[in-house]
């Protein structure tokens, strides 16, 4: 038998912005939205994961900001450089 489902509070309740912030990414960032982690909590967007460089990093930031339902964007994003490849190929 299913247990019915408990009360969450505000800070409990997912963030029906997730998919929306999620969406914006992949079209901000192409193919570093891959590399990201969205997660979403009453407002409070945190973005993990890495980007290849600090102008990737700040549009992600930016482009989490400018959804409606977010009050906070959190960023744990590090930056990875793309190893370069030899030259001549």
């Amino acid at each position: 038998m299913r247990r019915p489902p408990r009360n969450r509070t505000l800070a409990e309740r997912p963030c029906p912005c997730h998919g929306v912030v999620r969406k914006a990414l992949i079209g901000t960032l192409a193919e570093d939205a891959s590399r990201l982690e969205v997660r979403a909590r009453a407002g409070v967007v945190t973005l993990g994961g890495w980007v290849t460089n600090d102008a990737a990093r700040y549009r992600a930031e930016r482009t989490a900001h400018a959804v409606d339902a977010v009050e906070h964007v959190e960023t744990q994003l590090r930056i990875v450089r793309a190893p370069e490849s030899p030259r001549g190929m």
